[in-house]
């Protein structure tokens, strides 16, 4: 992927049964060194990454799972589905969960 200048924010507008204002729930940016889309809002935060053990030692995995503070909605997803989302997303600036 290029260098992309922007951010792309998930938003999100609620359900089918209470639709509400765009609630920004995170902001992502390409990172070219790591080649992934990384959290910036919250980066390096303990709340971004879910440290785990395993025999080899402690390992992290990034944070998946975004809750809209609006209608509570909890929105979770495995680190690949959620790259092609945002990679996605990026045409159009936000990714409308």
């Amino acid at each position: 992927m290029p260098n992309v200048p922007f951010v792309v924010k998930v938003i999100c507008k609620g359900t089918a049964q209470q639709a509400h204002p765009k609630r920004r729930l995170a902001r992502y940016q390409w990172a070219e060194d790591e080649g992934v889309w990384v959290r910036v809002d919250q980066h390096g935060s303990e709340g971004d990454w879910f440290p785990y053990v395993t025999a080899p030692g402690l390992k992290a995995a990034p944070r998946t799972t975004l809750i809209c503070p609006t209608c509570e909605q909890q929105h979770v997803y495995d680190h690949d589905t959620l790259q092609a989302m945002l990679r996605q997303g990026a045409g159009d600036g936000a990714l409308v969960l």
